[in-house]
């Protein structure tokens, strides 16, 4: 994953989260990536987490 793609897919998810007011799951976010790969949705969560933009509840949904 490239900095610039990482840069675009958070720029994404952003946009998803002020539209939508809520964090999209994983097949929702493979939409708005248009990728295919669950695995590929994965890796970006965990940057996403990683980097402190959001984290996982105990059940395992994504929140801000």
């Amino acid at each position: 994953m490239t900095e610039t793609l990482y840069n675009q897919r958070k720029d994404q998810l952003l946009l998803y989260y002020r539209k939508e007011r809520r964090l999209p799951t994983y097949n929702e976010l493979a939409n708005v990536f248009g990728i295919k790969s669950k695995g590929s949705v994965y890796s970006y969560v965990e940057k996403f987490i990683e980097d402190g933009l959001i984290s996982k509840s105990e059940s395992g949904s994504l929140i801000p």
